[in-house]
């Protein structure tokens, strides 16, 4: 599947502190991180995840936050959480979101000083994604006393920054739904119909139905809609067995799989049958013909408008002559 890699706006960030428990740090140029038993300073983010394409598979969101402070962390472990939206200038210590349940993801960082730190937020983004939240909650776990000092948005320059990749999910193969394993009129509309499939949701946008006789050559419809049906004309289809199978189209041309190839059996009048040369000069003879699509057949002889013979309706699809069972007196007749 195609990947895509696309840098998120940072809408705003701040910092609490346990020390001063109803100050906000919006407009602050600094990012403060610190744990001595409890979460004395957290992060908070702002993203713009309104440049997130809906329904793609989220593979990475690193959060990139420049540290401007010399202490050196090694494999520090951070808490990283979606939250409820709570506009950043009114985020204390006091007054801080509430999580969204089940956001919780971890991280680990480490460095040696100085320089631009990645916090792996890919746990809470996509829980943000799916609760339609922006705010991300960053805090140390079981960390020691070592202050963490990062730019904030407010610095003059090495700002935070987003990093998304995200990667295209077609749609699943198709669920067909009728007709399968039945009798199907075909002088008549003859619906196909289906269930459309997504692991990330969303609608249908076209589709690719394809029939055949012989499972080996193909006839294919192709139709821009969301109806997952399709009504095919009277008198479209041969009598035999039909096979067909449906593949799906999403919002952005994204193509899935065909479904399973399923099956029905077509029925209707064929077409009117070819008498062959019937023999003459004898008093029970055989008479042949040609047929396309016959399953049944009934042969009548007549003499003048009145019927003398009729073999009645007899079962027969390969067969294709009759031999008269009743003895004929000499005279003419007429086959049908």
């Amino acid at each position: 599947m195609a990947q895509h890699t696309i840098n998120v706006s940072i809408l705003g960030d701040t910092y609490t502190d346990f020390y001063n428990p109803s100050t906000n740090y919006a407009s602050a140029a600094n990012l403060h991180l610190k744990f001595i038993g409890l979460d004395l300073r957290s992060i908070y983010i702002r993203v713009d995840l309104s440049t997130v394409p809906a329904r793609k598979r989220i593979v990475s969101a690193i959060l990139t936050l420049y540290k401007n402070n010399a202490t050196i962390i090694d494999n520090k472990q951070m808490i990283v959480r979606a939250c409820i939206d709570m506009p950043i200038n009114n985020i204390t210590y006091d007054n801080s979101p509430d999580m969204i349940p089940g956001s919780s993801g971890s991280c680990i960082i480490s460095s040696a000083g100085v320089g631009n730190v990645d916090f792996d937020i890919l746990t809470a983004l996509t829980s943000a994604l799916a609760a339609g939240v922006s705010t991300i909650w960053i805090k140390p776990y079981n960390s020691d006393a070592e202050l963490m000092i990062f730019n904030s948005l407010e610095a003059a320059s090495n700002k935070p920054s987003l990093s998304v990749m995200y990667e295209d999910v077609p749609p699943s193969a198709p669920t067909p739904n009728d007709p399968i394993g039945d009798y199907k009129d075909n002088k008549a509309v003859v619906r196909f119909a289906w269930q459309y499939n997504s692991d990330v949701g969303g609608t249908q946008k076209a589709f690719d139905l394809q029939w055949s006789t012989d499972q080996a050559n193909w006839t294919t419809v192709s139709l821009t809609t969301a109806n997952n049906y399709y009504d095919m004309p009277a008198d479209t289809l041969p009598s035999g067995n039909i096979y067909w199978r449906v593949r799906c189209y999403n919002e952005y041309n994204e193509v899935g799989p065909y479904s399973d190839i399923q099956s029905f059996y077509a029925i209707g009048a064929p077409t009117a049958p070819v008498l062959n040369a019937i023999p003459t000069n004898t008093a029970r003879p055989v008479v042949s013909w040609s047929a396309f699509s016959q399953q049944v057949y009934q042969l009548q002889v007549l003499s003048g408008d009145m019927i003398v013979y009729d073999s009645g309706v007899v079962p027969g699809i390969s067969i294709r002559q009759h031999k008269i069972k009743a003895w004929l007196e000499d005279g003419e007749y007429t086959v049908q």
